[in-house]
């Protein structure tokens, strides 16, 4: 990292320098006890345990840019942790859920659009000419790449 700073450290200066509101702090993987499940320590605690590297490091910045999204996601891993016979090894929900995290497709967008696409409304989400168009360009949609994070976005047009 840059400045000499461990994956952890520069996540928690990001975080406190930025202020962000995310309910965690990263912490070093040496934090994590054995035997403990790497989530069921995420809702205990409030810390992520971080390992130096890409996958880390973009999972630490997914808690500060969607921390409701990620504190969501963890509840319902410790409840599925709850349910579960064995902390380390992970059922179909875990797995659902870890797929969701690590996998899918984050859009952060405005209201008229949400509610366009809650109503399958396809045409005034992409006709030219309607008010709603040019508010694609206040969104932004997070996509993993090889468990990294991008994030594509157009400055946001004067509305």
């Amino acid at each position: 990292m840059q400045g000499g700073l461990t994956v952890h450290e520069a996540l928690n200066r990001a975080h406190n320098e930025q202020g962000h509101p995310t309910p965690v702090r990263f912490v070093p993987q040496s934090d994590l006890p054995s035997g403990v499940a790497y989530e069921q320590f995420i809702f205990d605690t409030g810390c992520v345990p971080t390992r130096d590297g890409a996958h880390d490091f973009f999972n630490g910045l997914c808690w500060l840019l969607f921390p409701k999204l990620k504190h969501r996601l963890n509840h319902l891993q410790a409840q599925a942790l709850a349910l579960q016979p064995s902390n380390l090894t992970r059922g179909p929900v875990r797995d659902a859920l870890t797929l969701v995290d690590e996998n899918a497709a984050w859009l952060k967008a405005p209201q008229v659009l949400w509610t366009a696409l809650v109503a399958k409304d396809w045409g005034a989400c992409g006709r030219s000419g309607t008010s709603i168009k040019p508010r694609w360009a206040c969104g932004c949609l997070a996509t993993p790449c090889l468990k990294n994070w991008s994030c594509h976005a157009s400055p946001s047009p004067p509305m």
